[in-house]
């Protein structure tokens, strides 16, 4: 988001043009003239942030943000494919809305929820469509350390989210686009016929076509745990993987006639783009293929280019369109990845040396995942929290697996149309493939101790950690790589130790959809109460990034150290209090916290006179209703009270 109003951008921006045009009149040594290399930069930056904060919703008096009715009549074009749960999850782009008959301008960009049903699982990218819906904000970050779903989505320009009431399908997609999607559906179903186990098809779907929906979770965890979760995410290393095979065929001719050139630089940007729309069109493999265009053009040209700058160019291109990208953790992983890839693999490369060509090329494909895993492991600490430990061991082979899975399942679609005996090979070639990579993917989550958890930084952690390296980096040319990695291991083991917290406990009542849930922690024992309706997997999403940053587990097994007594929970000399049903604590009883649950059939100026508190909490498995009533009570009494529901969780550590 932006740092600064238009208006200051505009005052810097004009500051910083006069300082330049004023140095065009100072001449300077040629030593002291890149001077113009930083004014352009700190201008092109200002222009950025300009573009960003005009970009802002406020500044359209069409978007849907001065929208003051929660109900919507509106046309729509459907943005990407559906997501598809319990409900059917779409993102839509609102094109006009309709008022009493009349069709009025309106921009902005909703997450739609559709109920369950084939017709909207069938959308697709394109499609326009006539909706009745009940907007709301999207929902703001609620409980100590959880997922902001409201900052991420408002980074891609997306403010409200919506349940559809009623719809129905104005228009489909193009038939370019439509064709892309029955094509893929084809080759779906040619690797289907060739992959037959669950697994293998899933990995095979995800490597080629970046089709994820087969994916299991615990085949995810294994890769994720693993650090090797990249390969399965389409992103610049397939679409470099594409690049490196179609560059690899072309080769074969020669010529430098400037037709021929123009040939090639066609068709590579036709399969990149192809590739990059059949794999779904994300985020990631759309700057991926921006990237590689500009690489497509430099090396059939024979331009004298540096990498960084052709980097930088991409970069600035997908920001020209969309500057909220910069803030977009795919785009931060992808880009970095690439630069630690082209910086840091002709470093490791040369750790190890073979004699043997394909075994040689098997390490070259080896030291660019290492060279990504190095690069990125910051960015990874500060958005995931965990440190895979066996990513070393994994990229040793995952990429080069990567590259022939990919490569052989290009061959395979080729081969499907013009021999069905050789496409049987390639397919059992393939199969081999994807079974022996998921196979030692397996061995190595096997192993205890696949990663460190609970990492916690601050984004000036991630800025320490990229300046170690940097260092590390310029004094182990100098012979100092030793005694500058135990600075570096000491340094990097500080940062986790204070980022974890060191209070003895905390007790914390989650924001959830009308259901309890209440963590109680005291010493490394952990008491969890919930609603029985509430799945694990539900309470794990709520709650789970708090306990890791107390270094606790939902799986810990109560050691004892927290004391239960009718409803009254001891955390040393903190007593807790749970009410949800009629008064059933011990009369006079001093609390530090009580909380209402389930509606409690209970009057506060009753309860006042029964129980000492120094706060009292509604959760929220209470209905407005009794939360409006205690609320209205509380005030008259000048009793000091949190409803969870209105003001987020309430969270104490001691």
């Amino acid at each position: 988001m932006p740092v600064f109003s238009p208006s200051e951008y505009l005052t810097s921006l004009t500051f910083f043009l006069i300082l330049l045009i004023s140095l065009q009149k100072v001449k300077l040594a040629f030593h002291e003239q890149y001077y113009y290399s930083i004014f352009i930069g700190v201008i092109f930056i200002l222009l950025g942030g300009l573009a960003s904060s005009l970009a802002q919703p406020q500044f359209n008096k069409y978007h849907l943000i001065h929208q003051s009715e929660n109900r919507l009549s509106a046309i729509a074009e459907v943005i990407d494919a559906p997501n598809i749960n319990t409900k059917v999850q779409i993102k839509l782009r609102l094109k006009s809305k309709i008022e009493y008959g009349v069709t009025e301008k309106l921009n902005g960009k909703i997450i739609a929820y559709f109920p369950s049903s084939e017709s909207s699982a069938a959308l697709d990218a394109g499609d326009i469509i006539h909706i009745k819906a009940k907007i709301y904000p999207t929902e703001i970050n609620r409980n100590p350390y959880s997922f902001n779903f409201q900052r991420f989505y408002a980074n891609q320009g997306i403010y409200h989210q919506g349940s559809i009431i009623d719809w129905q399908l104005i228009e489909q997609s193009n038939s370019f686009y439509r064709l892309l999607i029955n094509q893929r559906e084809k080759l779906l179903s040619i690797l289907a016929q060739h992959l037959p186990s669950e697994n293998e098809f899933a990995v095979g779907a995800t490597l080629c076509l970046g089709s994820k929906q087969f994916l299991t979770d615990e085949l995810k965890n294994e890769y994720s745990s693993t650090g090797a979760m990249h390969v399965l995410a389409v992103s610049g290393l397939h679409v470099g993987i594409v690049f490196s095979f179609i560059f690899l065929l072309l080769s074969t001719f020669k010529t430098r006639k400037s037709h021929w050139l123009g040939a090639k630089i066609l068709f590579t940007l036709l399969c990149l783009w192809m590739y990059a729309f059949l794999t779904g069109g994300t985020a990631s493999v759309l700057r991926a293929a921006v990237m590689f265009s500009f690489i497509t053009v430099a090396i059939y040209l024979r331009w004298t280019t540096n990498i960084y700058n052709t980097l930088s160019a991409a970069a600035f291109c997908l920001l020209v369109n969309n500057p909220n990208l910069l803030f977009d953790v795919g785009f931060q992983l992808s880009f970095t990845a690439v630069a630690g890839i082209v910086y840091l693999q002709p470093k490791i490369y040369p750790w190890f040396s073979f004699d043997f060509k394909p075994v040689d090329y098997l390490w070259k494909l080896s030291s660019v995942g290492i060279a990504a895993q190095i690069a990125t492991f910051p960015i990874g600490l500060y958005y995931f929290h965990h440190l895979p430990i066996y990513f070393i061991i994994t990229g040793v082979f995952v990429v080069p697996f990567a590259y022939m899975i990919l490569t052989t399942g290009i061959i395979l679609f080729v081969l499907n149309y013009v021999s069905a005996f050789l496409a049987t090979w390639v397919g059992y070639f393939l199969y081999f493939l994807i079974w022996t990579n998921n196979s030692l993917i397996h061995l190595v989550s096997e192993i205890p101790g696949q990663h460190i958890g609970d990492i916690f930084i601050t984004s000036l952690g991630i800025g320490a950690l990229y300046l170690i390296l940097y260092v590390m980096d310029r004094y182990m040319k100098r012979g100092h790589g030793t005694s500058l990695l135990v600075v570096y291991l000491f340094f990097f083991s500080s940062i986790i130790y204070l980022t974890h917290d060191e209070d003895a406990g905390y007790f914390c009542i989650y924001h959830t959809r009308s259901e309890q849930l209440i963590d109680l922690a005291y010493n490394g024992d952990l008491v969890t109460l919930k609603s029985e309706a509430m799945s694990n997997d539900k309470a794990n999403f709520a709650a789970d990034n708090l306990r890791q940053f107390h270094g606790l587990s939902s799986e810990l097994v109560s050691n004892n150290k927290i004391v239960a007594f009718k409803s009254i929970y001891l955390l040393g000399d903190l007593k807790i209090g749970v009410i949800d049903k009629p008064i059933s604590l011990i009369k006079n009883i001093h609390l530090d916290c009580l909380v209402l649950s389930n509606n409690a059939d209970v009057n506060i100026r009753d309860l006042q006179e029964r129980v000492r508190f120094d706060q009292l909490v509604f959760d929220s498995s209470n209905s407005k209703e009794s939360i409006g009533s205690w609320v209205a009570e509380c005030e008259a009494l000048e009793i000091n009270c949190h409803d969870v529901n209105e003001e987020g969780a309430y969270y104490v550590t001691f």
